[in-house]
């Protein structure tokens, strides 16, 4: 059964590791640290005001507040929470099962590519076993590549299943948590990079870095 997730709190933790990462960032982009934490933050508050709010009305809320602050990085993360709310329609909760959806909108934030290759959202989806994709291909591909050869795009299994200790990709969150330079999730992020399916800058690119890494992270600690 999955189990529901209190965005205030995810949201809260991503935020914190923001800033924890803040003078990397900075050294990345001018003041980018800076503006992350600042529309995490925002989002943090968006959301805990809406709290006994369905899912889309917590996303359109923060998307509207985040557009508030203004510059590219309001607007690319403005744009994910808006495809989070469209994504999310209909649905009573955030939860294990279905949060890749929202950690692919955050991540596409409406910068897909325009050759039908950006479908970042469904990608991540099926990666983390939200069963809510048409990317079943390049899930398969990308977890027999991890050591998931068992993942598909349906289920609260998938790719996540591995990460957080099932199946015969057991050691991978391990790695990501064990201090290594790269991590897995840090590798899908470069990939889709590179293939073309996000267009983000370079500094933006380590953000999200640490935002998929603070997901799966907090994933894992609610399955101890």
């Amino acid at each position: 059964m999955a189990d529901s997730i209190d965005l205030k709190s995810l949201f809260g933790a991503v935020t914190s590791a923001l800033d924890e990462n803040k003078a990397e960032l900075n050294q990345a982009g001018e003041k980018h640290g800076d503006e992350m934490v600042d529309i995490f933050n925002t989002i943090t508050k968006a959301v805990g005001s809406k709290q006994d709010a369905a899912p889309t009305t917590q996303f359109e809320n923060a998307a509207k507040q985040v557009s508030k602050l203004g510059g590219d990085n309001a607007g690319l993360y403005s744009a994910g929470l808006a495809a989070a709310a469209q994504a999310f329609q209909g649905q009573s909760e955030v939860n294990t099962d279905n949060v890749g959806n929202l950690l692919g909108s955050l991540m596409g934030g409406g910068q897909t590519s325009a050759d039908g290759s950006g479908d970042m959202m469904g990608m991540l989806g099926s990666l983390m076993g939200g069963g809510q994709s048409d990317a079943g291909d390049m899930a398969g591909m990308l977890g027999g590549l991890m050591g998931g050869g068992q993942s598909s795009s349906g289920g609260a299994g998938g790719l996540l299943g591995s990460l957080l200790g099932g199946g015969s990709g057991g050691g991978l969150l391990g790695s990501l948590m064990g201090g290594s330079q790269t991590s897995p999730v840090d590798g899908l992020i470069d990939m889709a990079i590179s293939s073309g399916m996000i267009n983000v800058k370079p500094e933006q690119a380590a953000s999200l870095k640490v935002i998929a890494r603070t997901v799966l992270t907090f994933i894992q600690n609610m399955k101890k």
